[in-house]
Order: C-alpha cells, then sequence, then structure tokens
C-alpha cells in the first residue's frame, strides 16, 4: 500500500487484528520492508505490525538531497498517523535505530517502548571519510558496489558460502535501492551525533548488539 505522508508517498504494509498492540519495525540501509518477512509472521498472532520502504529505498519515493534524523523520524509518525497508530512499540536495525533515538527525543507521546539493534547514536570523525566513500561509489558504480562489503558485515563466512538463497535475497535488496535515496540516508548517518543527548529519552529501551 501506498501513503503521501511528509511530503512524499511511502510504501507500507499493515497486519495483525486491528484491535491488537501496535509494533513499527524499521529495517537497516539498502534494504526494504521484505527483511521483516519472518519476524513479522511471528508477531502477527498477537500484535498489528506496520512495516514500510524507508524513504529512499524499496518502493517508497527517494527525493535528491541529503536527509536528515528529523525528517526520517516525522515520516515514521506521519505514517502511524495515517494508519491509525496513536501509540505503539518500536524496533530499528542499524538505521533505523537511529531513527529510533530520535523518536525517543521528539516524539515520545507517541511510542510504549524502543527496541534499538546493531545500531549507533555516533558516527565519529574519523569515520566519516568511509561514508564520503560509499556515497562516491555509488554515484560512480550504482548500487552493485555496495554489495561485496555488506555482505561482509552482514553475513557470517559460513553463511556466505552456504546461504546461498540469504545472500541472493539480501544482494537483491541492495542493488534495488535507488541511488538518490541510499546518498540521502549515507549524508544523515555520516553527520550522526545524539550521544550526549540520549538521557532525555524517558522511554523503556533495549539496546541489543551481537558479533
Amino acid at each position: 500500500m501506498k501513503a503521501q505522508v511528509n511530503g512524499i508517498d511511502i510504501n507500507f504494509e499493515l497486519s495483525g487484528a486491528a484491535g491488537a498492540p501496535a509494533v513499527v519495525l524499521h529495517h537497516p540501509l539498502a534494504t526494504n520492508l521484505t527483511c521483516w518477512d519472518e519476524l513479522t509472521a511471528a508477531l502477527e498472532p498477537r500484535y498489528r505490525v506496520l512495516r514500510f520502504d524507508a524513504r529512499g529505498h524499496g518502493k517508497s519515493d527517494a527525493p535528491k538531497g541529503a536527509y536528515t534524523f528529523e525528517t526520517l523520524a516525522k515520516d515514521v509518525v506521519d505514517l502511524m498517523t495515517h494508519c491509525g497508530i496513536q501509540k505503539a512499540s518500536f524496533l530499528g536495525l542499524s538505521m533505523g535505530g537511529m531513527v529510533g533515538q530520535y523518536l525517543g527525543l521528539l516524539h515520545s507521546d507517541r511510542f510504549h517502548n524502543l527496541c534499538l539493534v546493531s545500531t549507533s547514536s555516533r558516527v565519529p570523525a574519523e569515520a566519516a571519510p568511509i561514508w564520503e566513500q560509499r556515497i562516491t561509489n555509488a554515484k560512480a558504480s550504482g548500487m552493485a558496489s555496495q554489495v561485496e562489503a555488506a555482505m561482509q558485515r552482514w553475513v557470517s563466512p559460513r553463511a556466505l558460502a552456504e546461504n546461498q538463497n540469504l545472500v541472493k535475497r539480501l544482494t537483491g535488496m541492495i542493488e534495488a535501492t535507488p541511488v538518490d535515496g541510499y546518498i540521502g540516508w549515507c549524508h544523515a548517518i555520516g553527520g550522526l551525533n545524539v550521544t550526549d543527548r540520549l538521557g532525555a529519552i524517558r522511554l523503556p529501551t533495549r539496546v541489543i548488539v551481537g558479533e
């Protein structure tokens, strides 16, 4: 389904019983809402699940220019309003967890709690060149230029060798991501620094990391 919110069209899926507690799922960079297929199936019996293609990803609009986390957080709450969801639990993975921090800072009245997975509150200055290089590579060679490095970060060596269906699925998501959307997000992520503001988040928050 499509909704016009915050000046763009956002592709989303809403499933589960209408009266059930709501959960909002926000995917990582260069993926789309289908990365939540398995988790959605597990949640649907007990929850109202809202998942979507973030600005610049999947079937949502991908406007040119640098994005900001204030805008990206507003995308989420405006989509919730469109779907009739006043308050929800939030789960964000990687860049989704970055958005989650801004939701906790700017829109805490719309959420019961936050789950922030494999994410960060700051990109250090020494990492800025990494994001600039990703932007340069995407402009020059398209999203195929991002596949190899992403697979090394996302997938274990064993899975790379043995789980070709997973590798193919993730590769397809990366290559289908609009270049303008990817670049817009890279600008936002490269400037992330809310560590000193985290104490202002009063929502119950779970942070999950792993090797």
